[in-house]
């Protein structure tokens, strides 16, 4: 393979004559990992023909190619190496949505939920939807525009009884987040504490109505409509009888 042909289509962007040129001489090893050395170099300046020259590296190298489109939003070279399954760009999304959250711009932060979305139903799936009250965390602590764009974010999963549910990263923490996350979010987050406590309540969550109740505010005024009574009659209703019995233990009793 002449690798100053490679380097030459790359300067140019001539994604074509590099595909027509990995395509026609597969590479040995050591060609590989030169591609892969190229591949990282080019993508400040032809990140296209990058992922391109990326389609003859090496896994490794493909997945540092991938990571770095995804820290620097840059969406085409994304598209492309997802599309034309370039080694290294078939990590499940799930496995790089807290670095994203961490240090990606919006653009890749869009970019992963739109991946991940049900074409039909526009729902994020459980195991996004168990990680959003992570990254909205760490988003933060380390990442204000995202931090930004999160607060008056919504988003819609499915229940576990198969219902849709929707609301903000306050309700998706309530549900999926462990205590200590979910204690974060509520200080970063303008969150409806009373839809929190109603979906800790029907999830039963009580790890998380403990934190609600750890900073000061009463469980038995939630929710604000009793037309479904308090949440230990929600809970009872959802069949979250061990959340029932740390609600009444907690002075939240039943109405109906």
């Amino acid at each position: 393979m002449n690798i100053d042909e490679i380097k030459k289509a790359l300067n140019e962007g001539n994604v074509d004559a590099i595909y027509d040129i990995i395509d026609s001489h597969f590479p040995t090893d050591e060609e590989r990992e030169q591609l892969g050395q190229i591949a990282l170099e080019g993508l400040k300046t032809q990140p296209e023909a990058a992922v391109a020259v990326a389609l003859g590296a090496t896994e490794e190298y493909g997945r540092k190619v991938y990571l770095e489109l995804l820290l620097t939003g840059s969406m085409p070279a994304l598209e492309a190496m997802v599309d034309g399954e370039i080694p290294g760009s078939d990590t499940p999304i799930e496995e790089d949505f807290l670095l994203i959250a961490e240090k990606a711009p919006t653009d890749s932060w869009d970019w992963a939920l739109r991946k991940k979305l049900d074409f039909l139903t526009n729902q994020l799936p459980s195991e996004i939807a168990c990680l959003v009250g992570e990254a909205a965390a760490i988003a933060a602590e380390k990442n204000p525009a995202l931090f930004e764009k999160l607060k008056t974010a919504d988003f819609k999963w499915e229940k576990s009884d198969g219902n849709e549910i929707s609301g903000g990263v306050g309700i998706l923490a309530a549900i999926h987040s462990k205590a200590e996350v979910f204690s974060k979010v509520l200080d970063a987050y303008d969150a409806v504490l009373a839809d929190c406590a109603v979906a800790a309540a029907e999830n039963g969550r009580h790890e998380n109505l403990e934190v609600i109740e750890m900073k000061g505010y009463d469980l038995t005024g939630y929710p604000m409509d009793r037309s479904n009574g308090t949440l230990a009659d929600i809970a009872a209703l959802f069949n979250q009888e061990e959340t029932l019995q740390w609600l009444n233990s907690r002075g939240v009793k039943r109405d109906f």
